[in-house]
């Protein structure tokens, strides 16, 4: 499996107001009012999402066979590109385990 302590987490703004944080190497996204609110709220989404899925979805979500609905259109996730921020997210270390990493 793939190092879980790597993934990625990328937030830019949302053409309605706000920022979306994805983290894409397992499709999950969450939201804020703030860079800072996304961010949490992000690792947060990938913390529930390594202690609830089982370690076959999460391969899947880790090698790109596993298909997450987007809520945007591939022309409002453009539109949105004003401000990115792109750097790795903190893991707690104790959720790794429940991942089967």
């Amino acid at each position: 499996m793939s190092d879980l302590t790597k993934l990625t987490g990328v937030i830019f703004s949302d053409v309605d107001g706000g920022y979306v944080s994805e983290c894409p190497e397992l499709g999950v996204a969450s939201q804020g009012e703030s860079i800072e609110e996304a961010r949490a709220m992000l690792i947060e989404a990938v913390e529930l999402t390594l202690e609830c899925a089982d370690e076959d979805e999460i391969r899947a979500r880790l090698d790109g066979s596993y298909v997450a609905d987007s809520q945007f259109t591939e022309e409002e996730l453009m539109e949105g590109l004003e401000e990115v921020e792109s750097r790795p997210l903190l893991i707690n270390a104790d959720l790794l385990g429940a991942a089967g990493g």
